[in-house]
């Protein structure tokens, strides 16, 4: 078994989090300036009763009103969408100031010096944390982040003149005069150099390979990530390739010939994440057959895996109108259909009948029923061509436990093969289907579900029935699966089993998983499905069922750009773990012996 690696390209994804709401983030910043304050006030006074004073109200003053200062100014030149992000990062850069305040108050408490050098560096030092939050997390331009990233610094150096002004009570015991203001400017250039020194280390292996700098990529990470923007899409574009796959769909149709449901199989992975790509393909394939038919589209998830995400979401509806070019032309017709059912091992495999043909679903849960590798995919269908006229093979993906994938020789792969091989054309009955669809309004993106919410199909096969629960989520937790088979037992169907699209439209913050299951009511989703699987049995009718498949030709990222691509991150990573910290050192280092050079 081989552990799933598409972490390794949206890892970063691992660092962000859900932010609180603004007030709590204020409150947040409030406590930080007020105990950095009193800390101040008590190392350099060692009185406890005059620091929770006089030292809160200082630290009210030089720390909390010029970062509430620099938010709103950011808040009017920004988009206001980034408004809770501009705030977070002025409660990350004040603690970094706080926490150089309070070092530096502790050592002149000690030693009789050293305050005036710790406010000089950590306000130049925010001047390049400023820098780097309004270039990638808050995606400015060059221009307007050099702009601002010194407003911050500017706003607590001028709070500790007006404070000191003032007279009323002990200040920080720090003067600020034009000479600070000269060893400011000087100390910012020097880390400022030092910052674009590792920038240009940095984005040196991504230029080379791909022409795009590792700053800019970042930049558009965040802004998709956090912000839903699709510039990303042009930076994937520059190593996307051309492929030919293919698309398979098993259309129904009610006797009068019109369009009851269709089932949509895209040899296209539902990735990379958010809006990008085929994230939200199952969303919009859904929508265009209602649109265009009138009808229910269950998009289901192929044998594939990352490598075939396409690079760009406007490609959607080239796919969308391949699938209803597809269903429009089916044929051969059948009326009658089978249900077949295999299990070898923990691998089960089931395959709906329609004639001679079949679409066949695949699944290993409780253990790990993840992406399949391409090639494996690929060999499965071809193996089930040779029992059937046309067959479709899908992936339930309805267990995520440990990401564990397979390799085609592999024990696993040969018990698929085994399954797929006693698969047989049979005698069926007659053809019932009945559908439902529920948008599921109570649930949203961090619940896991995505846009084409849930579906559900009944069929009638002469003496079996089978049901189809279809979420448009990415995979699902196993004992949340088992706790649905459970409620639908009464149902009495031969096969009924929950399906995920596996759409990755529903991973946002938080890292690469939002399985179904993990985030959700689990009682009130289970509920809908319920009532969504009697809506379909009374919707139950006489359809004739047609497979079909064809080649088309998709921009998708692929294996060989996609090994480049993580080649080249894990390139600057190991660079950045050596590199940054050096630099770090170093450029401390000289901003203070540039202090101590222009000291009076």
């Amino acid at each position: 078994m081989v552990k799933d690696s598409r972490g390794k390209m949206i890892s970063l994804s691992n660092m962000l989090v859900e932010l609180p709401s603004s007030r709590i983030l204020t409150a947040y910043l409030l406590v930080v300036s007020v105990v950095a304050g009193f800390l101040m006030q008590l190392f350099r006074t060692a009185d406890p009763l005059q620091a929770a004073f006089y030292g809160s109200a200082h630290g009210f003053w030089v720390l909390f009103l010029p970062a509430l200062l620099t938010y709103g100014l950011l808040s009017y030149a920004i988009k206001k969408h980034f408004d809770a992000y501009a705030l977070a990062s002025a409660l990350l850069v004040t603690s970094l100031v706080a926490s150089g305040y309070v070092l530096g108050s502790l050592v002149q408490g000690l030693f009789g010096s050293g305050l005036y050098t710790a406010v000089l560096v950590v306000n130049a030092a925010s001047v390049a944390a400023w820098l780097i939050a309004l270039r990638v997390v808050l995606s400015a331009g060059p221009r307007m982040a050099l702009a601002l990233c010194g407003a911050h610094a500017v706003f607590n150096l001028a709070a500790l003149v007006v404070w000191n002004g003032f007279g009323l009570i002990a200040g920080l015991g720090v003067s600020v005069s034009s000479l600070s203001l000269l060893q400011f400017v000087l100390s910012a250039g020097i880390l400022l150099l030092a910052l674009g020194a590792l920038v240009y280390v940095l984005n040196a292996p991504s230029e080379r390979n791909f022409g795009v700098s590792t700053t800019e990529a970042l930049a558009l990470f965040f802004a998709q990530w956090v912000h839903g923007e699709q510039g990303l899409e042009d930076f994937f574009g520059g190593f996307g390739q051309k492929v030919r796959t293919w698309i398979g769909a098993v259309a129904f149709r009610r006797k009068d010939g019109s369009l009851k449901a269709a089932f949509l199989v895209p040899q296209i992975h539902f990735g990379p994440f958010g809006n990008l790509g085929s994230s939200r393909l199952p969303q919009q394939l859904s929508d265009y057959f209602r649109r265009e038919f009138e009808s229910e589209a269950f998009t289901f998830h192929g044998l594939v895996n990352h490598d075939m995400n396409l690079v760009h979401s406007r490609e959607a509806e080239v796919v969308a109108q391949q699938f209803g070019d597809l269903v429009r032309t089916a044929r051969p017709y059948a009326s009658a259909a089978f249900l077949d059912l295999r299990q070898v091992g923990e691998t089960r495999v089931a395959a709906l009948g329609f004639g001679r043909s079949a679409w066949i679903s695949l699944t290993r849960a409780p253990h790990s029923t993840e992406d399949f590798d391409l090639g494996a995919g690929l060999a499965l269908r071809n193996l089930a061509l040779r029992r059937f006229d046309e067959a479709l093979v899908v992936d339930r993906h309805n267990s995520l436990t440990n990401g564990e994938m397979f390799d085609v020789g592999s024990d696993v792969y040969n018990r698929y093969v085994d399954a797929v091989e006693s698969l047989r054309v049979q005698s069926g009955g007659s053809l019932r289907l009945g559908v439902a669809s529920d948008s599921l309004p109570e649930f949203s993106i961090p619940d896991g579900i995505g846009g084409a919410g849930l579906k559900v199909a009944v069929f009638s096969m002469g003496r079996k029935k089978a049901c189809v629960v279809l979420v448009d989520g990415n995979n699902a937790v196993p004992d949340f699966r088992a706790k649905v088979l459970k409620r639908l037992e009464p149902f009495g169907f031969d096969l009924v089993d929950l399906y995920t699209s596996d759409t990755h439209s529903v991973n946002t913050i938080g890292g690469i998983h939002n399985p179904v299951g993990a985030r959700l009511d689990r009682v009130l989703l289970m509920d809908r499905i319920v009532a969504a699987v009697r809506l379909a049995l009374d919707d139950l009718e006489p359809v004739k069922a047609a497979v079909s498949a064809r080649r088309i030709d998709v921009s998708v990222l692929g294996v060989q750009r996609q090994a480049e691509l993580l080649s080249t991150i894990n390139a600057i990573v190991s660079v950045a773990k050596v590199v940054a910290p050096l630099v770090f050192l170093i450029s401390i280092g000289l901003v203070l012996l540039a202090l101590r050079w222009v000291s009076p």
